[in-house]
């Protein structure tokens, strides 16, 4: 009979001691396995003290988990500052959803100086890693005129590739532009189209 306890105990020894020699992608598993409890016992210091290290070896998922640990303020003190630091190395690592949460810390002026022209460099740079948010936002960006001119058009293009990645609210945004007349001719029955797509 094959004691499943004593083999798994047997991986883990080998993960941490590969953790331990600064195997990057052992201790971001590590790292996984304590903060969920999975295979070793739950530990959110543990977690973060593995998540922490892969991150300083350049892991972009461990920087962004732990800048989200930063930012929520998950096993961690909260500290928006070190979740943006966290999130720019990532993002500069071409981390996606880092790009995306940096773009709203900038936006927003959360843990930075609120900046809306770096937050749509983000976004766009987000946007073109397929992040179906960034689309979003870029979207609201150019329809506010907030670190970029006022364009409507710009914002119904972003909108539309957001819903063509599965972004519901882009729906109703689209869907209020053919409702209004902004950056379209005014056209209720297209309105009323992407309202329903909405529902």
């Amino acid at each position: 009979m094959i004691d499943y306890a004593e083999d798994v105990s047997e991986q883990i020894a080998w993960l941490i001691k590969s953790a331990e020699n600064n195997y990057v992608q052992a201790q971001a598993l590590l790292a996984s396995h304590y903060a969920s409890g999975e295979f070793v016992p739950q530990d959110d210091e543990k977690a973060v003290e593995w998540l922490t290290r892969a991150a300083e070896n350049g892991d972009n998922d461990s920087q962004a988990r732990l800048a989200f640990r930063f930012y929520s303020g998950a096993g961690v003190t909260q500290d928006y500052e070190k979740a943006v630091e966290w999130y720019t190395k990532a993002a500069e690592n071409n981390h996606a959803g880092a790009q995306s949460c940096l773009a709203n810390c900038y936006y927003m002026g959360t843990g930075i100086e609120q900046d809306y022209q770096k937050a749509v460099e983000w976004y766009l740079k987000a946007a073109e890693n397929n992040r179906v948010s960034a689309q979003a936002c870029l979207g609201v960006c150019y329809y506010e005129g907030n670190g970029v001119p006022q364009d409507y058009a710009q914002a119904i293009e972003w909108w539309k590739k957001a819903v063509e990645n599965g972004h519901k609210p882009s729906q109703m945004q689209l869907g209020d532009c053919y409702a209004n007349g902004e950056g379209v001719e005014k056209d209720m029955e297209e309105a009323q189209k992407w309202y329903d797509m909405a529902k």
